[in-house]
């Protein structure tokens, strides 16, 4: 993992509602705050800017502990060790504790007035998916955080890549999840503020990063040192973005050998938004066919196996719950989409366009699920598109786009196996576009997808009347 820019209490801007939610359940001296989200969506700076805080004021005891210090052994004594040697540092009284319950009763001897402050970061490196990880969970949580909010006032912030594990039920009840946003258009202009860097830069910034924070502040950094000279070439930032924010950011914890390799296939499998190893395989060996040089090891299938597991183990990859399907998450995709469109448009609509056709013949061969592969055909293959037409070539797309999708409903309608099936088929997929509209009015245009949705809904309602 490559050094995160470094905290600075001058140049943190933004947070605030996550800030005043902290605040809140400091005043009423209770609360389980568990943040989440994507590395470098601003995890770490936000709970050393809570630490910087709150160590300001004597009646709130701040115990931070970073689990990505913890030492392969002894890390329960580690981090009994590390929070005596904060409360000394904080001038409160009682000896280094030797245990869980020593540390307990120091805090349990600070005036009812006071608050203690837990702030737990990077908790994925508890690993509690291994024995040993859940048993250090556990314990933290069992007679340190619970013992502590039991019997005195407390507050516990926790932030990870993904919701923290609860091996208490009642933990698991009273903790607030809450997923770390990235920042917005409005954030932007704060922190240019805040830097003292010209605020109009904004759009730029978030154009090519979208709000993800490690992205927004690369590109400061890189335009303070002179290696931008400006925002608007968009193609050198870009570059920096590849190398600063992709390769040393996001592709970090990838095993070394196979970090290229990885890197290229991550690339791809953010233009699918329905990710699995099936269909990115499937995609991959398209690009093969269309002459796109893929790792040589890519030609075992078990490789694009390995390769979401690769994903997944660095929270690169989520569940989306909406399409049921797994997907790299929304802003790396974002990311890693845009890049690739400004640093090379041609092969960006090459590859959408042989997504498009992917799902085309999808939809001949696997007719059950017709709603979903026409719905991911109408994104693909309006992205291949050229960015910048005519009118009367928006026009004649619109058209184009309007006959295929009749076209298809017609072909799906001839299928012998679907007869029974036709009317929930219709039904889900005027779901999936209702659900989807914004997307696919961006990507195909308001009129188009309006002109979709109508022949939908007719098709619809002539399968409800014949029913």
């Amino acid at each position: 993992m490559p050094d995160p820019i470094p905290y600075s209490d001058k140049e943190f801007a933004d947070r605030q509602s996550y800030i005043e939610e902290v605040d809140e359940a400091i005043e009423e001296g209770k609360g389980l705050i568990n943040l989440f989200g994507v590395t470098g969506i601003g995890k770490s700076w936000l709970l050393q800017h809570l630490r910087h805080l709150y160590q300001q004021r004597d009646d709130v005891p701040v115990l931070f502990l970073d689990c990505f210090q913890l030492p392969p052994q002894d890390r329960q004594q580690f981090i009994l060790q590390e929070f005596s040697r904060q409360l000394d540092q904080q001038n409160i009284p009682g000896e280094q504790a030797s245990s869980a319950s020593d540390l307990v009763k120091r805090l349990i001897a600070l005036p009812e007035t006071a608050t203690v402050l837990f702030l737990i970061d990077a908790t994925e490196r508890l690993r509690v998916d291994t024995e040993e990880g859940r048993d250090l969970a556990a314990w933290l949580q069992e007679e340190l955080i619970w013992a502590t909010h039991q019997r005195r006032r407390a507050v516990t912030v926790l932030a990870g890549r993904e919701p923290f594990y609860w091996t208490l039920y009642r933990l698991r009840e009273e903790a607030d999840t809450e997923e770390l946003e990235p920042f917005s258009l409005d954030d932007i202009e704060e922190l240019l503020t805040t830097l003292d860097v010209e605020e109009s830069l904004a759009k730029l910034v978030y154009r090519e990063t979208y709000g993800y924070p490690h992205g927004v502040r690369v590109l400061i950094e890189a335009q303070r040192k002179g290696e931008l000279d400006t925002l608007n070439d968009r193609k050198a930032a870009a570059e920096i973005i590849l190398r600063d924010v992709i390769r040393d950011r996001l592709c970090a914890e990838f095993p070394e050998e196979q970090r290229d390799d990885l890197e290229q296939i991550l690339f791809i499998a953010s233009l699918l938004r329905r990710l699995d190893a099936v269909t990115l395989s499937d995609f991959a060996q398209r690009l093969a066919a269309a002459g796109e040089r893929l790792p040589e090891t890519s030609q075992d299938k078990g490789f694009y196996i390995k390769a979401v597991l690769a994903f997944k183990n660095a929270q690169l990859v989520h569940w989306d719950a909406d399409n049921r399907t797994d997907t790299v998450e929304e802003t790396v995709r974002q990311i890693l989409t845009t890049n690739l469109r400004v640093r090379r448009p041609q092969r960006y609509r090459k590859w959408q366009s042989l997504a498009a056709e992917m799902y085309e013949e999808w939809m001949r061969e696997y007719p059950a699920n017709f709603d979903v592969w026409l719905t991911e055909w109408l994104y693909h293959s309006g992205e291949a598109q050229p960015a910048r037409v005519s009118r009367a070539q928006r026009e004649e797309e619109r058209r184009s786009t309007v006959d295929q999708v009749k076209e298809f409903l017609q072909k799906v309608k001839a299928q012998p196996q679907m007869q029974w099936d036709l009317v929930s088929v219709a039904e889900n997929l005027e779901i999936r576009l209702s659900r989807q509209k914004e997307l696919l009015t961006r990507v195909v245009g308001e009129e188009t997808f309006k002109s979709v949705r109508q022949s939908v809904r007719l098709w619809q309602e002539q399968e409800l009347k014949l029913e």
